[in-house]
């Protein structure tokens, strides 16, 4: 090794049998070309959501798209549902950053969209109330969803207006969720 070069990273000598791990290849009922977000629920890593849709490019004939599966991707669930309904928009919802929260009776799925967060169950997926007050979840794409469990905050990237984080979220989402049952 010559002095100020880098050094070169030595190949991996320890071999693991192929039983030692298994892995799953999951794929998602999207023909896009654009896959947007991917997430895993924490509390039961079979539960997977994707979203995403044909280019980022155009809006001409963009089918979005959001999927849920219970079963590591053995079967999708459209969870689309009454999103774009929710989001209120007369144009693309772009469903993009996606995380899940469990709560005490259910898993919760979150999805930013360009009038922000919206939230539903996972146990009915495809009924979305919107999530927090414009101060708390500005109406702005919400482009990435982290969930915190140990404060219980939920942090959201906005694309243009920064990032926001909502305290107490697992009472927030109950709260508009059981708002959402009423209406």
């Amino acid at each position: 090794v010559q002095t100020g070069a880098l050094p070169i990273c030595p190949r991996r000598t320890r071999s693991r049998s192929p039983s030692s791990r298994t892995r799953h290849k999951v794929e998602s009922p999207t023909s896009h070309g654009k896959t947007v977000s991917l997430a895993v629920a924490s509390s039961d890593a079979r539960t997977v959501a994707v979203t995403g849709w044909p280019s980022v490019l155009t809006n001409k004939g963009v089918n979005e798209s959001l999927f849920l599966s219970r079963d590591l991707g053995a079967s999708w669930t459209d969870a689309f549902g009454n999103l774009r309904a929710a989001t209120a928009t007369v144009g693309l919802t772009r469903p993009t950053g996606l995380t899940f929260v469990d709560l005490d009776s259910d898993l919760a799925l979150l999805v930013g969209t360009v009038s922000g967060v919206f939230v539903s169950k996972v146990s009915a997926p495809g009924k979305w109330t919107r999530l927090g007050t414009c101060a708390q979840l500005p109406i702005v794409l919400g482009y990435g969803l982290q969930y915190e469990a140990r404060s219980d905050t939920l942090v959201a990237a906005t694309l243009g207006r920064g990032v926001y984080t909502l305290a107490n979220a697992r009472a927030q989402i109950a709260a508009a969720l059981s708002l959402s049952a009423v209406a």
